[in-house]
């Protein structure tokens, strides 16, 4: 569980990163990296978090469900982080399109999770 959570706070900390700090690239190469940056540090994050809530033992409820609990912490972190970064974050913005990579993220690292441990 405490990699989930390192790796939350890492996200969090590149979502409030100012936008003139960002790298100038050319529209395209930003729109290819920035979704391919969300579905990736999503995908980790629910592999993480997965992981983590599968092997706990205190909660065996959580343990059963965990992707279902996973993917109630997931979802709802991509876009509480994508609705704070435009509104607090100088020179960022909220875009849906970001929340789709997030959301493509969180079941891609269920699929991951599925492929290494299998349908456990």
């Amino acid at each position: 569980m405490i990699w989930s959570f390192i790796w939350a706070l890492i996200i969090a900390f590149l979502y409030f990163i100012p936008g003139k700090d960002m790298p100038d690239v050319s529209l395209w190469d930003a729109l290819a990296f920035d979704k391919f940056g969300h579905l990736s540090f999503f995908a980790f994050f629910t592999l993480f978090l997965k992981t983590g809530l599968k092997r706990q033992t205190a909660f065996s409820n959580v343990r059963q469900r965990s992707t279902r609990f996973t993917m109630l912490i997931a979802l709802p972190y991509g876009g509480v982080l994508e609705l704070v970064q435009g509104t607090v974050s100088p020179d960022r913005t909220s875009d849906v399109l970001d929340f789709a990579a997030n959301a493509a993220g969180c079941f891609l690292g269920i699929v991951i999770f599925r492929l290494i441990y299998g349908r456990s």
